[in-house]
């Protein structure tokens, strides 16, 4: 990571005190997160109005979505690190998303930190192809995202990007879930659901979200981490840095994850520490000002438009000949 050699000494000690597990914003988010779904679900099925209830449907997939992220967090053990903290964060985001668990995540994200973009990467490899490839054309964007919410794009990639046995015995987990932990939380939660008669309620207010909405959102944060299609590539070839905006942060909030650069270069730093690594390489002077937006539509708009210009035959180079905004 050649950016990364030239911080000053000043900046790695900085950089240094920000690393490590921060429990106690991981666990304010996390209780955030599961507060909004409830107030939303609550406040909506009260009113019993339709748009109330999109509107809900809407907020619990973004909250899904931070349940994902959060997983993603403790992947890192930048959440709980402690031996019952994958097990915790299992129960409270990994089980009540159905698909994914901190163990098996664990095994191919941390092979896409080992392997970035080689064959060996798992997440590189699912992505190969031009449904990943910006720019795109809003056409074939508003398809893609058409193809995710009837639940085509959660099954494709489901069906692939898996690690390999190798990987999987690389990235095991220090203190892993114990076995049957899964199944005992559905167990229990599909019997308080027939308990109570909670049917109607969870299949609008969870499983809708969870398979129209939210895989849009996973397909928009992918596009927003990295650059696909270059092979072999590095972080700063393939890693634009979004900052996130006030509308970015109240419709689609995601834990800083676009500033994704900053999350390879330092995977220990927690996501509330990475607009401060942020602040550090512009004041380093070691921020790519053609790869730098402010605000996911401002990166929308940019992908766009270059989709238009290298349709016209404008340019083919990778920036298409734009750049982002200056800061």
């Amino acid at each position: 990571m050649e950016l990364v050699r030239h911080l000053s000494p000043e900046a790695k000690a900085e950089i240094k005190a920000l690393s490590g597990p921060r429990p106690k914003r991981f666990l304010a988010t996390l209780a955030g997160t599961w507060a909004t779904i409830i107030v939303a679900v609550v406040f909506s099925h009260t009113l019993q109005n339709p748009i109330t209830s999109l509107i809900a449907i809407y907020i619990v997939a973004t909250r899904q979505n931070l349940l994902g992220l959060l997983i993603h967090e403790q992947t890192h053990y930048t959440g709980l690190n402690n031996p019952r903290g994958d097990l915790l964060v299992n129960i409270f985001a990994g089980y009540p998303l159905l698909v994914i668990d901190v163990e098996n995540y664990a095994k191919v994200h941390l092979a896409h930190h080992r392997f970035f973009f080689t064959d060996s990467d798992p997440d590189f490899v699912r992505k190969d192809g031009a449904d990943w490839i910006v720019p795109i054309r809003g056409g074939k964007l508003a398809w893609l995202f058409l193809r995710d919410m009837v639940g085509i794009g959660m099954v494709q990639r489901l069906a692939s990007g898996s690690a390999t046995s190798q990987q999987q015995d690389n990235f095991r987990r220090k203190h892993p879930s114990p076995a049957g932990a899964k199944l005992t939380f559905l167990i229990t939660g599909v019997s308080i659901v027939a308990f109570f008669n909670l049917w109607t309620i969870v299949l609008v207010y969870w499983i809708v979200p969870l398979v129209t909405i939210l895989p849009m959102i996973v397909r928009w944060g992918a596009l927003c981490e990295h650059l696909y299609g270059q092979k072999d590539a590095n972080v700063e070839q393939t890693s634009p840095i979004i900052v996130p905006g006030l509308l970015s942060r109240i419709f689609l909030p995601n834990l800083n994850f676009t500033l994704h650069a900053y999350h390879h270069y330092f995977p220990a730093v927690s996501f509330n520490n990475l607009p401060a690594i942020h602040r550090i390489f512009l004041r380093e002077g070691l921020v790519r000002r053609d790869l730098l937006f402010s605000g996911q539509l401002s990166y929308l708009l940019f992908i766009l438009r270059g989709a238009r210009r290298r349709a016209d035959g404008h340019t083919s180079d990778r920036s298409w000949g734009l750049r982002a905004k200056r800061y």
